[in-house]
Formats: C-alpha cells, structure tokens, sequence
C-alpha cells in the first residue's frame, strides 16, 4: 500500500476505495488526479491523455472544472467588501440577481451564447442594458479569477451595450418638481442639478470642506471606481452652499442636514420617487447628474470642461497638456454660461424668480457657532 490508503496498480496509476487515479508531471509538479475510469484499461487511457493534454499546454486540472459560477462571484464579493466599494449595497444586490441566473453553472460551461441569450431576453432597451451591467459583473469576477488562477481561460463576452437612459430635465420641468419638496431637500435637489454631482458626495459634504479662500468644495480620494473632484464654487451653488454654511451649527458639521441629524440617501431618492410616482413620470434622481450635463454643453461648454465639472472620468490625453490655471478658467467660464443659459431659459418660460439669479459678488460668510 502507498501513501494515504492508495494502492499502486502500476507506474502512475493507483486505485482507493474502488476508483482509479493517475499520476503525471504538470510544471515540474507530480500532479494525482481521480479518473472516471472503472478498470486499469481505461484508467491506462485516461493517464495518457492526460499526458497528451500537458505537452499541448490543455490541461485543466479537475478542480478549475468543477468550481461554479457562484464561488467566483463570492470572490468577488469579497474583494468588494475588503476594497468598501461605493454602493455596496447596490452593487450586492445585482451580484445576487447573476447569482441566481448563473451560480449553479460551473464556471467551464459559461457560455458567450448563454449570456447573450439572457440579455437579449429584456424587454426594453433599457432593461437590456442593465442585463448587459450584470453580465459585466460576470466578467469581473472570472477576470479575477483567472488572476488567481482559479480558473484556466475566460469565455468571449457579449459586447457591453451601453446605459440607454436619456433622462433630462429642462431648467423649467426641474423647477416645476423642486417646488414639490420643501426645506432643505430643495437645497440638497438643487445642487444636485447644478453641480452635477452624486448623491452621496452632497449629503457628506462638511463646512470644512469648503475652502472661503478660493471659493472651492477640496477634492477628496475616489470612492471606490467614484471621483471626488475639487468643485467649483460659483453662481447659482456658491449660492446654495453660502445659505448651508450659515446654517451649520458647529465646526466640522455636516452642510446639509436635518436639524443637526445626517440626511439619509435613501429617505431623499425615496421622496424623490414617490413624487415621480404620482405624476406617472419616470425621471430617477441620477437624471439631475445628466441633466448638469446637458445644461453646461447647451451653454456652449467644451466636453472636457463640462466632464470635469461634474466630476467624470476624463479620458482625452489633451487635458494632460493643459496648465492649471486654463482649466480652472475655462470651466469658471462654462459654469457662468450654465447660469446664464438656465435663467433664460426660466425668464423665457415664465419661471424666472430673483432667486435664480445669484450675486457673483463675494458675501461675506457668517456662521452660527453654538
């Protein structure tokens, strides 16, 4: 007998407990690996090809081919968790959702025809894209896992289709909503669509965030694949965040809050839909980011200028080349023509107030300390 109860039959072949294994040399490793064989014959069969697939470079041990589609997603969502992503949980529930579609699948079989065939199966446009989103997750994690060499080879992936949402609001339909909510949600709601910012980086922002000197929220490290540019402070925001630092009570407290008490993203998106809901209108709160985009670009912005206003991902080589302080002019100027687009749009729509048209003056910043 030989080690560990194997019986040796003959030079790479061993029988335990009624099945066969084989033995053979992968990359200057002995590699033992249990065979579907029932007699020596076959077991003889299965060594050499075995052998064969090694010298091709084909050989796939047979614990690659068993694991699932759903181990590599929980590798995947471990790294989330130890790397604290932005919107975990968000992304956590469209992991389960492909957990469910694909989890049981071992990871081998996945197929480039089966998850076109699940995409293709959305009914909208949109529905298909987020399909694709998901698919996308799929081809992070066997990406990793190939990294790790939990897997031998990916499968070709369907190419991703884009996010189809065109979601916009004109200045005067996003005043007709903003004057459904009230208090300090119309601050949060219009900073949102005029600096373009998400939701999150808003309701965090801090008064001593904001630098008086130069009239700028300071850029801070990415969350997760999010930026957290420097904003520029000017107009129509600088406004807004002039009104919240008078309103915060101690230093290092939050800019928007109720009473003193954190907002929560969930309770605004949740108000946000309940009153798209009565109106059967279908805009999401991530529509005013695109909305910013749209205004600035219809202002006549450059598409670089406006990406770095709103905080996108720049990926024109050119604005490496640029000094500074172009850059920060270049986007004063577009933010000033936003502001000026936005209140004749209002003016020509009849929903111009005096408060749409900010003072660009400097005011002196008061604040209430307790």
């Amino acid at each position: 007998m030989s080690e560990a109860g194997y019986k040796r039959i003959e030079k790479g072949i061993f029988t335990r407990e009624g099945r066969w294994y084989v033995r053979f040399e992968k990359d200057g490793k002995t590699v033992k690996e249990v065979t579907n064989a029932t007699n020596l014959t076959e077991a003889r069969k299965a060594r050499a090809m075995a052998i064969g697939k090694v010298a091709e470079d084909k050989h796939v041990s047979r614990t690659k081919k068993r694991v699932t589609v759903g181990e590599l997603l929980d590798g995947l969502l471990a790294s989330w968790k130890t790397r604290k992503v932005a919107s975990l949980a968000s992304a956590t529930c469209q992991l389960e959702i492909v957990r469910q579609e694909f989890g049981s699948m071992p990871a081998r079989d996945l197929k480039k025809s089966r998850m076109q065939d699940y995409v293709d199966a959305g009914t909208t446009p949109a529905d298909r894209s987020t399909r694709s989103a998901r698919v996308a997750i799929l081809r992070t994690a066997m990406r990793r896992a190939l990294e790790d060499e939990i897997i031998d080879r990916l499968p070709s992936f369907p190419k991703r289709i884009k996010n189809v949402r065109t979601g916009y609001l004109r200045p005067e339909q996003f005043e007709e909503q903003v004057a459904r909510f009230e208090g300090v949600d119309v601050d949060v709601l219009r900073a949102l669509y005029v600096s373009g910012q998400r939701l999150r980086r808003i309701l965090e922002l801090r008064d001593t965030d904001v630098d008086t000197e130069r009239w700028v929220v300071v850029a801070q490290a990415p969350r997760g694949n999010k930026l957290r540019p420097e904003i520029r402070l000017r107009g129509e925001l600088r406004r807004i965040i002039e009104a919240r630092l008078r309103a915060v009570v101690a230093p290092g407290e939050l800019l928007f809050h109720y009473e003193g008490h954190p907002i929560s993203g969930g309770a605004i998106s949740q108000k946000w839909k309940r009153c798209m809901r009565q109106q059967g209108l279908k805009w999401v709160l991530h529509d005013l980011r695109r909305s910013a985009s749209v205004n600035l670009r219809n202002a006549g912005a450059d598409t670089l200028v406006a990406e770095r206003i709103i905080g996108h991902t720049v990926n024109s080589i050119t604005s490496d080349y640029l000094p500074l302080d172009a850059i920060e002019e270049a986007m004063d100027k577009a933010i000033d023509a936003r502001d000026a687009y936005v209140a004749r749009r209002l003016a020509a729509t009849g929903w111009a107030k005096t408060d749409h048209r900010p003072d660009h003056s400097h005011v002196a910043v008061e604040k209430v300390r307790s």
